[in-house]
């Protein structure tokens, strides 16, 4: 199964890339972020093949992918909602976050696998930022807006789909990774057809733009 995945996995990566290159000139600064996360996304990829290839052992280019990927991600909420963006909240959590990766990769990273500090500490706080999104876009009072026509509407739904699939998925993988490996490969299944539905998601939002309008939560 996971053969059948990978090439659709790449695609869309390759894809959305594309769409990312197109679109990046024409979008304001949130989106901007956006298409930075699909480059990094790629490049992490890349990278990670190149290195298992090389060392067999690319966990290492995961645990500094994640790092740069949740701070981006704060970064864009810092442009995607108002109140973030007046007060910097976003830029500010980007810092704390790599200085928090940076002293985890250092100080508590196995040797040869994940830093699950940094992905349980991603997952959950992009959860949490996501879901106050949404809350400040639907106690927007302008009543002429239409929600499911704005970009950053759509993005907070995603990236909650995204990163609580990802924590349901690797907060069991370490037990069933050494009880049951018809369990593991399907968890694996899982984590990467997540990944497919996410870039899915981020293609059809970048290719939806044109339609769409830039309104930023309180």
């Amino acid at each position: 199964m996971i053969l059948y995945l990978l090439p659709l996995y790449w695609g869309l990566m390759l894809l959305s890339c594309g769409l990312a290159i197109y679109r990046f000139r024409a979008v304001q600064t949130p989106t901007k972020i956006l298409c930075i996360l699909i480059f990094w996304g790629m490049l992490s990829e890349t990278v990670a093949r190149q290195v298992a290839k090389i060392s067999g052992n690319n966990q290492w280019v995961y645990n500094i992918a994640m790092g740069v990927e949740w701070a981006l991600v704060c970064l864009y909420f810092n442009y995607s909602i108002s109140r973030f963006k007046q007060y910097g909240i976003g830029l500010w959590l980007s810092v704390c976050v790599l200085l928090y990766c940076i002293f985890h990769i250092i100080n508590t990273t196995p040797e040869n696998g994940l830093n699950y500090s940094i992905l349980y500490g991603a997952c959950i706080s992009i959860l949490f930022l996501s879901a106050y999104a949404i809350y400040r876009f639907l106690t927007l009072e302008r009543q002429n807006i239409v929600l499911q026509k704005k970009v950053h509407f759509w993005v907070p739904w995603l990236l909650i789909l995204y990163q609580g699939c990802a924590l349901w998925a690797w907060a069991t993988f370490p037990h069933f990774a050494t009880t049951s490996r018809e369990a593991a490969l399907v968890l694996q299944q899982v984590l990467l057809s997540n990944c497919i539905v996410y870039y899915a998601g981020l293609f059809i939002i970048l290719y939806q733009y044109p339609k769409l309008k830039e309104t930023y939560g309180r």
